[in-house]
């Protein structure tokens, strides 16, 4: 019988409703209104991997700056500062005028991955990278590409 790997979120509760966490390698889509708590969820998810479980992460910020998400998540008693100086978190951002930029350097986000261990990836948000194509068809091969 085939046993599934699951990545624990560390999120408290979480993974008892998951059945364990979130299958290893998977992608995990997570949607909702403005101020709902998409971006806070995926900054918890790296923040409990990077410090329960030392799995270092990689936060891709799409419209927001590192400064603004750090002031953001200010209200929280994660030392986002001291997690990236230990290398076990890391940021990048991208203005929303920059967005193609982001898809063309998938190889470079790939080697920060593999160079640095990287195992959780939050990519906040996904819409802006959409709208950079005109039909469903390109979204579908964009997105794989980018996959």
């Amino acid at each position: 019988m085939l046993k599934r790997d699951f990545l624990k979120t560390g999120i408290p509760g979480l993974d008892p409703i998951c059945g364990g966490g979130f299958p290893r390698d998977s992608i995990v889509t997570l949607s909702g209104p403005t101020g709902s708590g998409k971006s806070t969820f995926g900054m918890q998810y790296l923040v409990e991997g990077a410090s329960k479980f030392k799995e270092p992460g990689l936060y891709i910020s799409i419209e927001e700056t590192k400064d603004s998400m750090h002031a953001n998540m200010s209200g929280y008693s994660w030392d986002l500062e001291k997690l990236e100086k230990s290398k076990q978190l890391v940021f990048l951002d991208y203005p929303v005028s920059e967005v193609d930029q982001f898809v063309a350097q998938n190889s470079a986000i790939a080697e920060i991955i593999n160079t640095m261990g990287i195992t959780r990836v939050v990519v906040d948000s996904i819409m802006p990278v959409a709208l950079l194509f005109s039909n469903d068809d390109e979204k579908k091969k964009g997105f794989l590409k980018l996959i």
